[in-house]
């Protein structure tokens, strides 16, 4: 009895399948196998052998009927894991019966052993284009909403359909699960830069704890302005402060002036 997939994720529902071989020279039958109680296996040993009470198993009783010598059957069951058995290796104790060529009844136990590795739940968000030293460039960030840290991580940008955009790749190091880690990108362009719309495809590629390389793909539509057409001749914003102050300055002169002349008058 082995588990095709031995490995399971926190923090998620698992499919887990088991293989039951029967490796003798005669057929078996009446197979059942039932996932044992924990609380009878706790009871009856003063050191539990098994951890199965902390996940939730959807199905516990598997009836497998007939086996025949050098062949194999499966069973299969849905297992929750909590966040809590993150890098513990799973239990699970099962009771196998069985009837042999003669009719004898036999029951025997069997361990099958999973290795819970953390969920890296990785998303990227909000990819836009910004003018970073005069160059366009793509920005984004990628959210890690699991419990487990990304290793090696790289972002990759890469062109779709007529984009004239050339790929390329950066080294992000770990996404973590704390906060987001920010991305930037600087555009370079397979010729005359392209104005406007373009399809780009961001890749980002890392490592889980058992180094099984992953992959997120994200693609988007972003828009390259022309500066040429974005600067146009707006007023500089300390003229706008200086007019008022010289319109103000000579309006209280001709007031000083017109007084004068008023007095002069007067005073004729």
């Amino acid at each position: 009895m082995r588990a095709l997939d031995p490995f399971l994720t926190s923090l998620q529902t698992n499919h887990i399948v088991i293989e039951i071989s029967n490796d003798g020279t005669a057929p078996i039958s009446g197979v059942d196998i039932v996932a044992t109680n924990t609380a009878t296996a706790i009871s009856s040993t003063t050191t539990s052998v098994t951890n199965i009470e902390k996940v939730v198993i959807l199905d516990t009783n598997w009836d497998i009927g007939h086996i025949n010598p050098g062949s194999a059957k499966y069973l299969e069951a849905d297992v929750y894991i909590p966040e809590s058995l993150k890098g513990e290796t799973l239990r699970v104790p099962m009771e196998l019966t069985y009837f042999n060529a003669h009719g004898d009844r036999h029951t025997i136990s069997r361990i099958v052993d999973f290795y819970i590795k953390g969920l890296i739940d990785a998303k990227i968000y909000d990819v836009r284009v910004i003018d970073l030293s005069g160059k366009p460039t793509v920005i984004g960030e990628i959210i890690n909403e699991g419990n487990e840290v990304a290793l090696f991580g790289f972002v990759t940008l890469e062109p779709m359909g007529d984009s004239n955009i050339i790929p390329s790749t950066h080294f992000i190091d770990e996404i973590d699960t704390d906060s987001p880690v920010p991305f930037n990108v600087q555009l370079e362009f397979d010729g005359e830069t392209k104005y406007g719309e373009h399809d780009i495809r961001i890749t980002v590629r890392y490592k889980d704890s058992l180094r099984d390389e992953k992959f997120i793909i994200h693609d988007a539509t972003i828009f390259i302005n022309d500066p040429s057409k974005s600067q146009k001749s707006d007023p500089d914003p300390s003229q706008l402060i200086i007019l008022p102050i010289v319109a103000g300055i000579g309006i209280f002169a001709y007031l000083q002036i017109k007084k004068r002349k008023q007095k002069a008058t007067q005073t004729s």
